[in-house]
């Protein structure tokens, strides 16, 4: 046991994904009727995007205080990219309404009257 431990901690992460994936798609495949098994998955990503902005807005503020320029010139790029990606964005959102629309009919709408005073 303390052999298999060694190797567990010695080994790269990427290998540690993998298998567990592995063993993911195992017993989801397995044992679809166990809920259970996906909690572990979803507190993971539920943490990630937890996790995130705090994340991007150091990297972000890491990112300005090692550029060479002053403090304009920092500011003005990110603004920048910023504006341009929520562009970019936006775009890609209208376009997917357009190609993909979505209809929804209201059905009992029809049959409600007005309050009355």
């Amino acid at each position: 046991m303390n052999n298999f431990v060694k190797k567990w901690t010695e080994s790269s992460l990427i290998l540690k994904i993998i298998i567990g994936l592995v063993i993911g798609i195992v017993l989801g495949l397995t044992v679809p009727q166990y809920d259970m098994i996906g909690l572990p998955g979803e507190l993971f990503v539920d943490a990630l995007k937890a996790i995130a902005p705090i994340l991007v807005f150091l990297l972000v503020g890491s990112a300005l205080s090692k550029t060479d320029g002053g403090i304009a010139n920092k500011f003005k790029k990110i603004i920048c990219l910023f504006f341009f990606s929520t562009f970019i964005a936006s775009l890609v959102a209208v376009i997917g309404s357009f190609l993909f629309p979505v209809g929804m009919t209201l059905t009992e709408a029809s049959s409600l009257s007005p309050p009355e005073d």
